[in-house]
């Protein structure tokens, strides 16, 4: 057999929907050639789309230009921290406005969704409900403090993608929705300093227990850089530190234990919090207000 022909430039660079190569001359005898793959109806590709972001771009070329992505697909796209049984859904969520029939297909999850132009983002050329619109979609399928957990990343001041108001006017705009009680429900508890889905957890877990934090606060030692705390009753200069991965880094490793030094050498009870003790919040509430107990200020 003969070496497939080389695709016109257009189509040489990620998915393409097979009328698009039968417009640039391709024939259906090349585009049945075994170096394509077809990863969606109608749709062919040079390789397998690996990402995230591929695949949906493939998905949306199978069912035309009126489709974007939505819900846990969007939200991954996001970077939102989603619970894994919904990480390990490989299909992506695809939508088109209301009164569109909902698409259908291989490796599709399909919705119609009433929705307008406005709540749509285009991201790297993708169509896509903007964030406050995707938590919004996540609503149903998320408990409140996941539900809690996702807004937080959205509203993070450093990442801009939806504010506070964003997220409170898809409340205002979700009556008959699913799921618009606990938007309700979460909003209230949602703030913009959080760092990561389980700083959220450990927040939640103290401030219902009475606890007033303020988050990512800034302290200023005498001759010593601003440095930041997870989370902090400053006026009894109380804080709590919560551990993840990225502290397993050396460099970070050894910064972050310089700087709890400095803050306990001037006075802080620093504490330091991991995933091992969310998974007995009983004891260490306890053990928090143990050492809350025995601090002097």
């Amino acid at each position: 057999m003969h070496p497939a022909a080389p695709l016109p430039a257009p189509l040489g660079d990620g998915a393409f929907h097979i009328r698009d190569a039968i417009r640039h001359g391709l024939s259906d005898q090349r585009l049945r050639r075994s170096d394509l793959v077809a990863p969606f109806r109608g749709v062919r590709a040079q390789t397998e789309p690996a990402s995230l972001l591929r695949r949906s771009v493939a998905a949306v070329l199978s069912v035309g230009e009126h489709a974007f992505v939505c819900g846990p697909t969007a939200a991954l796209l996001y970077r939102v921290p989603v619970p894994r049984r919904l990480e390990r859904d490989a299909r992506i969520h695809l939508a088109v406005p209301r009164p569109g029939r909902a698409p259908r297909g291989t490796g599709t999850a399909g919705h119609s969704l009433g929705i307008g132009r406005s709540a749509l983002w285009s991201v790297d050329r993708l169509r896509i409900t903007d964030p406050a619109r995707t938590w919004a979609d996540l609503a149903p399928l998320l408990q409140v403090d996941e539900l809690i957990a996702a807004g937080d990343h959205l509203v993070r001041w450093d990442l801009g993608f939806a504010s506070r108001s964003d997220l409170l006017r898809e409340i205002d705009e979700s009556l008959g929705r699913r799921g618009r009680r606990s938007m309700a429900a979460a909003t209230p508890e949602i703030v913009e300093r959080a760092q990561s889905p389980r700083e959220t957890r450990l927040r939640l877990l103290l401030t219902r227990a009475g606890y007033d934090l303020e988050s990512d606060v800034e302290v200023q030692l005498p001759r010593c850089p601003l440095y930041r705390v997870d989370l902090a009753l400053r006026g009894r200069k109380i804080a709590f530190e919560y551990q993840g991965e990225h502290h397993a880094d050396l460099e970070q490793y050894r910064a972050d234990q310089t700087r709890l030094s400095r803050l306990r050498a001037h006075g802080w009870l620093v504490m330091e919090i991991n995933a091992r003790d969310l998974d007995d919040p009983v004891e260490l509430l306890a053990r928090i207000a143990r050492a809350i107990a025995a601090h002097p200020h």
